[in-house]
């Protein structure tokens, strides 16, 4: 008897519980600002085993059975902006990503702008990494009363004076691209890695301060899809369980022959 039938079921529980994983861990950040939308690929065997077939000539057969995992596709659309009024808080619309670097000097793109004042006076993430500038790290000085930032992300030290205040320009921020977000490495998916890419200066964007990017997904949407990808385990489950019964049979038989 095939053994094909039992592998494709395996298969198919094997990559749907993979887009179960996927799908939990977009809805645990639901609320994650800047996070962007996972989705897991999938792809046949015997698809996968005819182009190998084709760029090689090295396999015969009818091909596997089966589904598998192709990874996971990132998706890099705009979230929808909310007012919080919170000077520290600033969002991007259109292209790009705020430039952070880690505490190793690592470059991270984020959408994420979400940001805090360090005991330094830098302007930081909740994690600690920190927010970059044209020149390095932006720190505000000791004796500003606050800052700006224009559309241009343009950043002003607010400085009180007898006329009330003044306003000095202190540094711009850094928003920039790749050539190829899919190259991009995850890192809880608000962060991301160049991939071995190089950064460039990003196009067509605005800043705006006292709003935050929400992350690119809907609640309802991932929970309809969880429902069905959980259907499509149950259904390979009860027919994995079906061909090892009917194998069971078949070598019953054969045994009181």
């Amino acid at each position: 008897m095939s053994n094909k039938g039992i592998y494709a079921a395996a298969s198919a529980m094997f990559t749907e519980r993979r887009s179960l994983d996927v799908i939990a861990h977009n809805l645990a950040n639901a609320s994650s600002t800047g996070y962007r939308r996972a989705e897991a690929l999938r792809g046949s065997f015997a698809q996968t085993l005819a182009e190998q077939d084709q760029r090689t000539g090295g396999l015969d057969g009818d091909g596997g059975a089966g589904i598998h995992g192709a990874g996971v596709w990132r998706d890099f659309s705009q979230g929808t902006t909310r007012e919080t009024d919170r000077p520290l808080d600033m969002s991007l619309s259109g292209n790009g990503f705020f430039v952070v670097e880690d505490e190793d000097g690592a470059s991270l793109l984020t959408r994420s702008g979400h940001f805090l004042l360090d005991e330094q006076s830098r302007l930081v993430t909740p994690h600690g990494h920190t927010v970059q500038g044209q020149g390095g790290d932006i720190t505000l000085p000791p004796d500003a009363s606050g800052f700006s930032v224009d559309e241009a992300g343009r950043v002003y030290a607010q400085f009180r004076n007898e006329e009330g205040f003044a306003e000095e320009f202190l540094e711009q921020l850094r928003v920039a691209d790749v050539a190829d977000r899919e190259a991009l490495v995850p890192h809880n998916g608000q962060y991301f890695t160049l991939g071995g890419q190089a950064m460039q200066d990003a196009q067509g964007y605005t800043v705006q301060q006292g709003r935050l990017e929400d992350a690119n997904l809907d609640s309802v949407t991932e929970l309809v899809k969880m429902i069905t990808v959980q259907r499509n385990y149950e259904a390979a489950q009860r027919a994995m369980r079906q061909i090892s019964d009917a194998g069971q049979g078949y070598s019953d038989i054969i045994h009181r022959a």
